[in-house]
Formats: C-alpha cells, sequence, structure tokens
C-alpha cells in the first residue's frame, strides 16, 4: 500500500511540475505578445503597470487606493505614482467616497474606459491568435476551466 502511495504521489508531483511548465509558457507567451504590440494600444505611454492598473480598475471601479493594490498584490508606493501618471494623463479621477467623506476612491474617465477598451480589443486578437491551435470545443472548454480557476 505504501509502494502506491509513494507512486501516486510521483505521479501527481509529474502531472504539477508539468502544468507549472505549461502554464509559465503561456504566460510568456502572452507577455510577449503583449509586449510586442504594445504600442498599438498603449497610445498614453502608460506601461505595463499602468494598463493592468485600469484593467484592474475597470473591474472594481470606484475603489479606494488600498482596494487596488491589494487585487493587483503590488507594492502601495508603485501602485500609488501609477495612479498619478493616469490622473495627470486623464484617465482616472478621484472623487469623494459617499459612505465617508475623508475617503477618497479612483475611477476611470472616459478617456481611460476607452483604453480599457482598446487593450481588451489588443488582448482579444493576441488571444486569437495564441488559441488557434485549439478548435472552437477547446477554446470553449479552456475558457470554462479558466472560469473554474
Amino acid at each position: 500500500m505504501r509502494t502506491m502511495w509513494t507512486m501516486s504521489t510521483i505521479m501527481h508531483s509529474a502531472l504539477s511540475t508539468d502544468i507549472v511548465h505549461q502554464v509559465d509558457r503561456f504566460m510568456r507567451r502572452l507577455h510577449a505578445s503583449v509586449h510586442s504590440q504594445s504600442h498599438e494600444f498603449d497610445t498614453e505611454m502608460i506601461g505595463q503597470i499602468g494598463c493592468l492598473l485600469l484593467l484592474t480598475l475597470a473591474d472594481i471601479q470606484p475603489a479606494r487606493i488600498h482596494e487596488v493594490v491589494q487585487q493587483m498584490q503590488r507594492d502601495k508606493s508603485q501602485i500609488t505614482r501609477s495612479i498619478k501618471v493616469l490622473e495627470a494623463n486623464g484617465l482616472i479621477k478621484r472623487q469623494q467616497c459617499p459612505e465617508d467623506a475623508r475617503v477618497r476612491m479612483i475611477a476611470l474617465t472616459e478617456k481611460g474606459q476607452g483604453v480599457v477598451r482598446a487593450f481588451r480589443r489588443s488582448l482579444s486578437e493576441i488571444l486569437e491568435e495564441i488559441l488557434s491551435p485549439l478548435n472552437q470545443e477547446e477554446q470553449r472548454v479552456f475558457q470554462c476551466l479558466l472560469q473554474k480557476l
């Protein structure tokens, strides 16, 4: 019985290692594609962190800065600097929290929403290319698995 458990553990470990390798490979390919096409959607020259911040904010806005920091798992000073750049470019705005007048929240401006739409369009095109070896059913299964995670 002990041998079976050990074999099961070894098989599970090998599967986990392969999954880690495949996810890493997929993410590196995605990152490289996004980086190579960033000139098409990053017209404001806000960089990777700026784009990720706008995408995060699009999902949770309006939000307190600490909520954005938690969502992005980044250093607060890095997020604060990015917020200042995004605000200076007219992509986000600060507003008063309706529940607590002492708290300031951030939200996308119309211009910021436009940048998010452009980024999502470009990302969609990139993913279409990356996922092109998969047929429609495989892409649907992949989407379902991602939603489950």
